[in-house]
């Protein structure tokens, strides 16, 4: 009697988000005592949605942020004397 050999397949399957899978969230962000560029880059990551394990690249993954006490954020070095003003 032979033995059948049954094919298993161990490999795992990429998923990938489309348009509708992926629910949005508000997120609220105190920006109070934080540096600058520290809250724009973890802001940036929120909004792309590279934060969610379901990132793809070609479908808006994003969340929506509000920055509460933008007054109040930290300039480190000297941005807050060179900082530009136009009018």
């Amino acid at each position: 009697m032979a033995i059948k050999k049954q094919h298993i397949h161990l490999r795992r399957q990429t998923w990938v988000a489309k348009r509708g899978d992926v629910a949005k969230m508000w997120r609220t962000v105190d920006a109070t005592d934080v540096s600058l560029g520290r809250l724009a880059s973890d802001v940036a990551t929120v909004l792309m949605g590279k934060h969610r394990p379901e990132y793809t690249p070609h479908v808006d993954c994003g969340d929506f942020v509000i920055v509460t006490n933008a007054s109040l954020i930290k300039l480190t070095g000297r941005k807050a004397e060179q900082k530009l003003k136009t009018s």
